[in-house]
């Protein structure tokens, strides 16, 4: 699961299935180009990001960091 989140934020403000699952551990999630394009986006900027998968029942982070819209 890729989630998006404002600074602060304990809900994800935008989430989206993993598209693509490697066996070597590589995980891909694809962002339609209009995704951010509605009005509301105009005052979310900046904040965090994650990716996570289930593994045996437990959310498992598979990265995180630090996004800015442009």
């Amino acid at each position: 699961m890729f989630e998006i989140y404002l600074p602060g934020g304990s809900s994800p403000v935008y989430s989206r299935s993993c598209d693509a699952h490697g066996v070597d551990g590589m995980a891909a999630v694809y962002i339609p180009p209009d995704a951010f394009t509605d009005l509301v986006w105009a005052g979310r900027t900046a904040g965090e990001w994650r990716m996570t998968a289930l593994k045996d029942g437990a959310a498992e982070l598979l990265g995180s960091g630090h996004w800015h819209l442009a």
